[in-house]
């Protein structure tokens, strides 16, 4: 452990062997456990055939008798070591009684070990506990370098445990107490797609009022999913249209409540949240694009067009595949969205000059009546695809 200004140590162990020169114990605050004396520390040591408790302080790596006690001990006896350490007031309890005490006037500022050590003796240790001062509220560490450094294992195995244990103004310690606690600090997994609409990604919407998202589900194996949550942007990675909202555990949404732009493509963004707060990389769907639904009127030509609106033109129609559009240099950049007798989007196209010759049709469709929708105008053409 780091070196503090207040900390408890707790060995429970048992020696076995029957003959030698019988001893065992332990360093707290070394700052150098691989040097014979543990260079600067200090040494907790039973010894069996001489029936006392001995306390060092190591200077330098040589040993300093600081507190004989006797101690009467039995092999093959399990033994609680207790020692607290308090800016260089140590006390020494074996069982839960006190048996020395010793206050080092110019302490070790130093010292990041704790070394068990051993004289001619076999032990057996139970367990070997550091405890560190806290106050009525302690902030533990989390992470590969922390006091807790592990995940758990799986979202209903904890990775930890903390326990406390409390000394009254009368110096006497109370049982420890504890409670697990689960540890997570990796975020969930993303989900792997986001699809537009309920079922197979759709491109193109007629309905202004609401959106629709489905995507993959996701798993976090440490803490397991809290929520899914979703926004929908203007923009991959940008929720200005519906900041993030909880969907709880469900893989699809309906957004509504919507006033959507004609003409603009619209981003569902979905992220998962664990049960320790943290949020996965979003995940963006490829798009929607609301366009009105087509306002045609079978009887319409472009004579019946009011003669405030600038006048464009489309030629030949029918036509095998390509066809000149002409009209006002005022309608450039001149937006224009091409669908089929269904409905269906088919493509769209910008055109930055005029007249112009647009290949509006490609290898595969099929011949039939198509409409070519330009928005500036609020005025749909029909074109016909000779086959």
């Amino acid at each position: 452990m780091a070196f503090a200004i207040r900390a408890f140590y707790r060995v429970k162990a048992r020696l076995t062997n029957a003959t030698g020169n019988r001893r065992w114990g332990f360093h707290i605050l070394s700052d150098d456990p691989t040097l014979a004396q543990r260079g600067n520390s200090y040494l907790i040591w039973l010894r069996y055939d001489n029936q006392d408790l001995h306390l060092y302080e190591t200077i330098s790596n040589t040993l300093n008798t600081r507190l004989t006690v006797p101690l009467s001990r039995t092999p093959n006896t399990d033994y609680l070591v207790e020692v607290l350490y308090d800016n260089g007031y140590i006390a020494i309890w074996i069982d839960g009684i006190l048996r020395g005490e010793w206050t080092d006037t110019s302490p070790l500022t130093s010292g990041s070990y704790v070394s068990l050590r051993t004289n001619q003796a076999t032990i057996e240790v139970d367990f070997v506990e550091v405890w560190q001062s806290r106050g009525s509220a302690q902030v533990i560490s989390v992470g590969p370098t922390g006091a807790l450094a592990t995940q758990n294992a799986n979202p209903t195995t904890p990775a930890g445990r903390l326990r406390t244990l409390v000394q009254d103004s009368a110096g006497n310690w109370s049982s420890p107490t504890y409670t697990d606690v689960n540890v997570d600090w990796t975020p969930p997994a993303p989900s792997a797609e986001v699809r537009d609409g309920l079922g197979p990604d759709e491109s193109t919407t007629s309905i202004g009022t609401q959106l629709s998202a489905n995507w993959d589900p996701t798993t976090d194996p440490h803490s397991d999913l809290l929520t899914y949550e979703y926004a929908i942007g203007t923009a991959p990675g940008t929720p200005d249209i519906v900041n993030w909202t909880p969907a709880g555990l469900t893989t699809s949404v309906t957004h509504t409540g919507l006033s959507l732009t004609n003409g603009q493509t619209y981003y569902f963004g979905v992220r998962a949240v664990n049960n320790a707060g943290l949020t996965s990389t979003p995940t963006w769907s490829n798009g929607i694009l609301y366009s009105q639904p087509l306002f045609y009127d079978a009887g319409a030509t472009d004579s019946i067009l009011s003669t405030n609106r600038p006048a464009v033109r489309l030629y030949p129609n029918p036509t095998t595949g390509a066809i000149t559009v002409t009209g006002p240099d005022s309608l450039l950049p001149l937006l224009w969205f091409l669908y089929d007798s269904q409905g269906r989007l088919i493509r769209s196209g910008e055109l930055p000059s005029l007249p112009a010759s647009l290949d509006l049709f490609e290898a595969g469709d099929e011949g039939g009546v198509y409409f070519w929708y330009v928005p500036q105008m609020e005025r749909v053409y029909p074109i016909v695809l000779a086959p």
